[in-house]
């Protein structure tokens, strides 16, 4: 599984990618995801970013919008499950992707998106992509 704005897929919030060069063989299956596209956030979006208590919100409105991020990242976490995905490369810095560094009100901090758990709790090896 691979963050699919590393692909070049204009899937950021922005509307735009993070395409970049990426650490996949000729014999790797690739899979494109995008948790916050699969929670129905829609392309362009608002930014989202984490908050001290846990929750992740639009940052403009403020609007919670934990649950459904979280209920596309349990699916994403089923699939990878059920398609026996070994290991997943995902954007840095993403609330939902991160897996060293995430955005936390307003600042970047030490934590992880909120799909690195779920893959991992799948048995996936989750690693960040190269910068």
């Amino acid at each position: 599984m691979v963050s699919a704005c590393l692909l070049g897929a204009t899937c950021r919030y922005d509307g735009k990618d993070s395409k970049t060069s990426l650490p996949i063989g000729p014999q790797d299956t690739v899979i494109p995801i995008c948790p916050e596209v699969a929670a129905g956030f829609g392309i362009p979006r608002p930014e989202i970013q984490w908050t001290q208590s846990g929750h992740v919100r639009v940052v403009d409105s403020g609007k919670d919008v934990t649950a459904p991020l979280r209920d596309a990242c349990i699916e994403l976490g089923d699939r990878a499950r059920l398609l026996r995905v070994d290991r997943a490369v995902l954007k840095r810095r993403s609330p939902s992707c991160g897996t060293r560094k995430i955005w936390c009100d307003g600042e970047l901090v030490d934590g992880e998106g909120m799909l690195a758990p779920y893959l991992r709790k799948a048995g996936v090896h989750v690693e960040g992509a190269p910068r």
